[in-house]
This record gives C-alpha cells, structure tokens and sequence, in this order.
C-alpha cells in the first residue's frame, strides 16, 4: 500500500474505526463503519482490502482477547503502530501441510506453519496465527499473537515468499508466510485455547456486511461511469443513453445496487440496535449476493463501454481486473449456499421435524400427494397480515412476501420428503432453499427501507416504492418458479437434478469437453 495512502487513513483515525475509544480508537457503529467502507471503495478496492484486514483482526481480539492483549494490541492498531496479517489457510499441496506447535521434552514449544493468501504479510509487523497445538497424541486448535521483532531465536524466522502477481487489487499483496521453529508459549494465545475454533467460524462469517458496502461503493462508482459515457457517446444519429437495450442493462445494475445497499444497511442497522444475536446466514446471504451483483456489474460494463471496457486508458478495464480479484477471494458458492441453508434446515427439523420427516416416501406416494402440495402452495394462507403495517402502496409486495415466506417451508418440506438426511450433500437442493431465502431477506429489507422512505419523505421514495414493487414482484416470481420446479419433479417422478446426469464427472474424466463433432463420422 503507498505511504502517502496510509498517512491519510492514519491522519483520519480510519484503522482505529471500530475500536472502542476507551483503547484510542473512534467507536464508530455498524452503519458508520459501512459508510466509511463504501467510501472508501468507491475510490480503490485495494485500500477496502486492507481496511477489511485490519478490522478483522481488530474484532477477534476484541471479541477473544484477554484485557492485557486488548490494552497491548488495540491502540497500536487504531494509531497504524502495529501491522497485522491473518494467517489462516493452509498450503494443502504440501507434504506435510498441518500447522503444528509441539515441544520435545524440557523444549520450548515451536511453531511451524505454511500458511498462503496472507494478505499484507510483506508489510505486517504483527501476526495472528491459527494451528493445532499437539499435547500428547492429541491435536487442539489454538491462536497466537505473533510480533515479528520478538524473534531473536536465529534457528527462528519468518519468511514471506511467492507474492501472489495479480492483475487486481496491485496495491495489496498476497502472499505466503512460512514459519519456521518459531518459539511460543501460552502467554502467546489469543484468548483462551478452547475459542480457537470460534475464531475460525468468526473469520468465516464475519465482515461480509462490510464485503457488502464494498461492492456498493464500487457499483455505484462503476454506474455513474457508465452514465456518463452512455450520456455523451453518439452512435448513428443517437445518443447510447436513448438506446432501449443500454436502459435496460443499466436499471439492471442499479436495481442490484438499491437491493444489496438495503440488505447491508439494514443488517447494519439491526445490528447497532443489538436487535440481532447471530448474523451468520444474513452474512453469508449478503457475501452471496454480493458476487452476484460484482458479476452483474462486469456484465453491464461490457455491454456499455464495449471495446472501452479493455481500453488500459481508460478506468474499466482496471475495474474489471478488481472485481474479478476481489470476488476470487470471496468464498466459493458451495460454501455459502451450505451456510445459508443448513442452519435452516436444522431449525425447521427441530421445530418441525420427526421422524416421518426424515422419511424417504415411495415415488407412488410423492404422485398422489403432489396435487395437494400444488393448490396449498399457490394459495397460501396469510398469517402475519403484513401489508397492515407498511405504506399501502407495498401491500402487494408484502403479500408476495408472506407468501414466499409460506413457499420456503413448503419447498423445506417436499425436499425433506424426498431427500431425507441426504438433502445436506445435494447442491442442486441447497441452491434452491438459498434463493427463497436470498429474496426474502431482499424482500423485508426494501420493504422496510420504502416504507420508512416515504414516511420521512425522502426525496426519492416514490423511486423507491417503485422499485421495492417491481423487485418484490419479480423475486415472488422466482421463488414460485422454484419451488414449482420442485413440485413438478415430484409428480413426475423424475428427479431433474444435473449432478445424477453425471455430466461433470464425464467432463472430469475427460480432462475436457468430451462430445463428439457434430459433424462426426461413424467410422
């Protein structure tokens, strides 16, 4: 990162933003932390990549860290004193890949560690390691608090190699870090031994508000660009901004913008009114439909810059590059759709749940009962009357709302009754509980934001009534055409599910595409 960019950050008190004051830091409340963020991204990716790293490492050593790591660490980190990295992830393709601490008898213990994707490890100062600690036969989990100057030990060292060269993000660096007969002991340990995997689902879950705000600032950057180019480009005898196909992809991407915001904030704003215990399915939603949004946004540049958009004198090509780089980062799909779902699912099992839940019914049964499952569904029955509660031009919206809230423990349901415990390993069914849950927290969340809009007249709440209705209408939309789909396999006694087709096994034994030409011949 360039000195003069950290002097700023530093200038501003922007690395002590979520640190108590009582530590030196400012305080700040969730939506105040997503507003810095979003502004700082709508400027450089790179600066939220670090800004995101250093308030990581704050909150673990907030939440886990003992009074004397918290009176040590945490001013230094608010005044830019101490440098973090989060080491994390394990070089899975060596030979030995487990981060160990051990001790031969009457020996200190020592650290050794190959962890990758560390991010600003070139310039940390301060460390925060993940490994098994090994007493006995048995391996526990645990943290230390490393400082890089403490190591006079020679036979000890810190070494950072292969700087990951990417084509986004350049101001950050990524790298390896290998640590290597690096001497610890318990005084070392973030927290206490037992939190060590708590930290873990901490890093795993937390910050993806904040991934969030991030892909705002940038979208909303990336958008006004784009206006601007659609406004002053001519093509023929028109104006690229008059072009039906060019409003289209636009109100495109900013309605992916108005949705992704309202869930940020609202998250945000729940959270500073400690109304929420747990964030960890909103979180992962959120990170979800954040990638969505960066690959909607990658798509709109494209289509309206065209050759522009790979034009190095121009900014998109560099924007590209970034939201690639930082969506690459970002947990897999797979990863997110489990964390949205599987929390849910046990929830409906325990609430719900039995043993004829778990019940695979005969193919024969699912026919006879799959008519009934149809006329329920497309004729919920309201319970929480919500359109009483919100502007009365969001009645329909929060009808389709409490419908779809209906649909998600139907599909729950059939899924459960035809799957049983397998329903955990089958993508294709996860993916579809994640969208009914995806759009309902969109859903609530422009509802809210609307109906408060227009209560406070904001000045453009009519836009958003707007659009609250068009999205609330075409995610009940999506959500019906789910659990249709469902349903319909369910009558039809197919299971429409590619992973049985084995398509990608036959790709992967192919190393490749493995149809024949279509020209072929049979020889």
């Amino acid at each position: 990162m360039p000195s003069e960019i950290v002097d700023v950050l530093m200038k501003n008190g922007i690395f002590g933003a979520i640190i108590p004051k009582d530590f030196g830091g400012v305080g700040f409340q969730q939506k105040d932390v997503l507003q810095l963020v979003e502004c700082i991204s709508s400027r450089d990716l790179s600066i939220f990549t670090m800004f995101n790293n250093l308030m990581t490492c704050s909150n673990i050593i907030l939440q886990f860290g003992t009074n004397k790591q918290k009176d040590d660490y945490l001013p230094g980190l608010a005044t830019g004193k101490w440098r973090p990295a989060i080491c994390w992830q394990e070089e899975t393709t060596s030979v030995n890949p487990s981060s160990q601490v051990s001790s031969a008898p009457g020996q200190p213990q020592r650290l050794n560690a190959y962890k990758v994707n560390v991010v600003n490890a070139v310039d940390a100062n301060l460390f925060i390691v993940f490994a098994n600690k090994r007493i006995g036969d048995e391996n526990f989990p645990a943290c230390y608090i490393i400082e890089k100057d403490s190591i006079k030990d020679p036979n000890a060292s810190i070494t950072i190699k292969n700087k990951l060269m990417t084509s986004g993000l350049q101001k950050c660096n990524f790298s390896e870090v290998v640590f290597n007969n690096v001497s610890v002991d318990d005084s070392l340990m973030l927290g206490e031994s037992e939190n060590a995997g708590a930290m873990v689902d901490e890093l795993a879950y937390s910050g993806k508000t904040l991934y969030g705000a991030a892909v705002v600032g940038f979208m909303k950057k990336a958008l006004g660009d784009l206006c601007s180019f659609a406004n002053q480009e001519v093509k023929g005898n028109m104006r690229l901004a008059d072009s039906h196909p060019i409003k289209k992809t636009l109100s495109d991407m900013g309605l992916h913008i108005y949705i992704l915001e309202t869930m940020v904030y609202y998250i945000g704003g729940l959270t500073d009114e400690n109304l929420f215990l747990s964030q960890d399915i909103e979180n992962s939603i959120i990170q979800r439909y954040s990638n969505k949004a960066i690959r909607q946004a990658i798509t709109t540049i494209t289509e309206v810059a065209g050759i522009y958009s790979s034009d190095v004198e121009l900014p998109y090509d560099q924007m590209i590059k970034d939201a690639l780089a930082l969506m690459s980062f970002s947990d897999p799909d797979l990863h997110l759709v489990r964390r949205i779902t599987i929390p849910a699912i046990e929830h409906y099992v325990n609430h719900h749940g039995g043993a004829k839940t778990f019940m695979k019914t005969s193919g024969f049964v699912r026919y006879l009962g799959g008519r009934e499952d149809l006329v329920d569904y497309l004729h919920p029955k309201l319970i929480h009357f919500i359109a009483e509660h919100v502007h009365p031009s969001l009645a329909s919206s929060a009808v389709n709302f409490e419908y779809c809230l209906n649909r998600l423990d139907k599909i729950i349901d059939i899924l459960f009754r035809d799957k049983g415990v397998y329903l955990n390993t089958d993508y294709i069914a996860l993916q579809d509980i994640s969208t009914l849950m995806e759009n309902n927290l969109a859903m609530i969340s422009a509802i809210a934001r609307a109906s408060r809009a227009y209560s406070v007249g904001v000045r453009n709440s009519h836009l958003e009534l707007d659009w609250t209705n068009y999205f609330c209408s075409r995610a009940a939309e999506e959500s019906k055409r789910v659990i249709a789909e469902v349903m319909e396999t369910q009558q039809n006694l197919i299971n429409i599910n590619p992973s049985v087709m084995g398509a990608a096994k036959s790709l992967l034994d192919a190393n490749g595409y493995c149809m024949d030409s279509p020209i072929e011949k049979n020889w």
